[in-house]
C-alpha cells in the first residue's frame, strides 16, 4: 500500500518528466515582444529628453519634458545608490564620478584589476 508521501513523490517526479513546448507568436512578421522588452523600450523612450529650445516652457510640451527630466534624475539617483551602496567615502564618490563621466561620454571603462 502506497503512502501519501510516495504518492506525492511520484507526482513530483511526473512534473519534472514533462516536456514543455514554447511557441513564438508572430505579429506582422515579427516575433511578439516580451513584457520585459516592452518595459525596457518604454523606459528608454521616457529617458529621452527633448533638446529643442523652449521645450521646457512650451505649454503643450512642458509637462512631458519635466516628467522625463524627473525620470532621468531618479535613474541617476538609483545608479548612484547601486554603485555606492552605503559607502559614501570621498574615494568612492570620486570613483563613481569617474565612472559616470566615462559612461556619459561613451568612453570605455577599464578596471585596475
Amino acid at each position: 500500500m502506497a503512502t501519501e508521501e510516495d504518492r506525492l513523490d511520484a507526482e513530483i517526479a511526473q512534473m519534472f518528466g514533462e516536456v514543455k513546448e514554447v511557441h513564438v507568436e508572430m505579429v506582422n512578421g515579427k516575433p511578439r515582444v516580451a513584457y520585459e522588452e516592452t518595459i525596457a523600450q518604454m523606459d528608454a523612450q521616457e529617458m529621452e529628453i527633448d533638446r529643442r529650445p523652449g521645450v521646457a516652457t512650451d505649454p503643450k510640451l512642458e509637462v512631458e519634458w519635466w516628467r522625463r527630466l524627473d525620470a532621468l534624475g531618479l535613474a541617476d539617483g538609483s545608479l548612484k545608490e547601486r554603485f555606492l551602496g552605503r559607502d559614501r567615502s570621498p574615494a568612492s564618490v570620486r570613483q563613481y564620478a569617474k565612472f559616470r563621466r566615462k559612461m556619459v561620454l561613451g568612453e570605455r571603462y577599464r578596471t585596475d584589476a
